[in-house]
């Protein structure tokens, strides 16, 4: 009998197409795990965080991560970029080509970042404060404009470390790098707004220990390419290759920024501090619909990218059909049990003020979200082969619909009317990228 085993588990070792499986099944895991991991410690956090800074402050707060989500416009595409680059030189085993890359993107994303950050602070030095009025006074926003660009700054440089680890398919090092960073992020924040009940020090811890999440990054990536310097560096070739191709997923950035923030600073402006707490609180459970199917998907892109000519047509349709079948049945399992039971999870999780007011409103982001989820696999296959510029353009196309539905919605329904621009924005992206594969 032990023979037998024996015999059984040596067949599945040396079966490729068994051992690639499991690889890419190791990747997948890997991937989802660092994804899931930072929003599994908000949702432990988020009580906490809500009762030591109060409604208030944590609406503010919540101002200070939509200024900061719109750090994808200063980044220049450029971690997706790093994924695509760093991915076509690892294949090719030229890390000192590989290493170019890395330091040419980072000082784009540094210098997209000084320019983003002269935008915000102009903005508010030329009366921008006065369109949030609802969300505090001057004196109240000015930390949360200062501490924007240098939020946005960590985010950026982080995900060029972080695209150059996964660029190189080192999915298993990039998760255990941001399970690390986050948990010193996310318990040095709890432990400063529990005990000083203030978010302008939240705000300056913060952006200390996101970058340090930085350097811990940053060393890795120069222990695994054998990179003597990490300095950001300017080579015009290299540039402008990374250039090329990230300014699709830029424009593409646009359009998400457009979703993932534009609701929120209208809501925030329109109904002050505490709507925003509520409508982000909601917003932090719902996305992991989408963004946990996306995140076990992550490794497709850098894989679609190494093999996608190796691949003919129907090993193509295949692989698209089994991918997108295997991740939306993922959204669909974790969207049924919000919506079914969104009012009772609020009021465990974070009291039933919040669950009176907010459970239609969690059920109607899930659903938007499991609707953006279904065309997970067909994004990474779409820039893994090349077709960055329709992914940006449509996200773009989307991004403004949404845009315009929440200037016209959020007045007259509140938050309900932007969890509805957000459902528009998924269905938008799933006709287009649906159209594009069955031409």
């Amino acid at each position: 009998m032990y023979h037998k085993f024996s015999q059984l588990a040596l067949f599945f070792k040396h079966t490729p197409r068994l051992q690639n499986v499991l690889r890419l099944g190791r990747q997948g895991v890997w991937n989802s795990a660092e994804y899931i991991f930072f929003p599994l410690l908000m949702l432990v956090a988020t009580p906490v965080f809500l009762h030591s800074l109060g409604a208030r402050q944590y609406g503010q707060w919540m101002l200070l991560v939509t200024l900061g989500s719109l750090g994808g416009w200063a980044g220049m595409g450029m971690g997706a970029a790093t994924i695509r680059e760093v991915a076509s030189a690892h294949g090719r085993g030229d890390q000192h080509q590989a290493s170019d890359y890395i330091r040419v993107a980072s000082l784009i994303v540094i210098l997209g970042t000084v320019f983003v950050g002269l935008l915000l602070i102009c903005a508010f030095a030329l009366g921008a404060s006065r369109i949030f009025s609802q969300m505090g006074d001057r004196s109240e926003l000015y930390p949360i404009i200062i501490g924007a660009p240098f939020l946005i700054a960590s985010d950026q440089i982080d995900s060029v470390f972080s695209g150059a680890l996964r660029g190189a398919e080192r999915f298993g090092m990039v998760a255990r790098l941001e399970m690390l960073s986050k948990t010193i992020i996310v318990g040095g924040c709890l432990v400063t707004a529990v005990i000083s009940h203030r978010l302008d020090l939240l705000i300056v811890v913060s952006v200390a220990l996101n970058f340090v999440r930085v350097a811990i990054k940053s060393s890795a990536v120069a222990f695994l390419f054998g990179i003597n310097s990490i300095f950001p560096t300017w080579h015009a070739k290299v540039a402008a290759s990374l250039i090329s191709f990230g300014k699709w997923s830029f424009i593409q950035l646009i359009g998400s920024a457009i979703f993932s923030s534009a609701d929120r600073l209208i809501v925030g402006s329109i109904s002050g501090a505490d709507a925003l707490a509520n409508y982000s609180i909601c917003l932090q459970l719902a996305q992991q619909v989408q963004s946990i199917p996306a995140a076990f998907g992550g490794f497709l892109f850098p894989y679609f990218t190494k093999r996608s000519q190796a691949l003919d047509d129907r090993n193509q349709s295949r692989l698209i059909l089994a991918s997108t079948g295997a991740l939306s049945l993922l959204a669909i399992v974790i969207a049924l049990p919000i919506v079914i039971g969104a009012h009772p999870i609020l009021v465990i999780w974070v009291g039933s003020a919040v669950a009176d007011d907010s459970s239609t409103l969690l059920r109607l982001l899930a659903l938007g979200y499991c609707t953006l989820a279904l065309p997970t696999a067909a994004h990474y296959f779409l820039y893994g082969i090349g077709q960055a510029k329709w992914v940006a353009i449509s996200n773009l196309a989307a991004g403004i619909l949404s845009l315009l539905l929440n200037l016209m919605l959020v007045p007259r329904f509140g938050a309900l009317g932007a969890a509805a621009s957000r459902f528009v924005y998924g269905a938008v992206i799933l006709f287009s990228f649906s159209w594009k594969l069955l031409r």
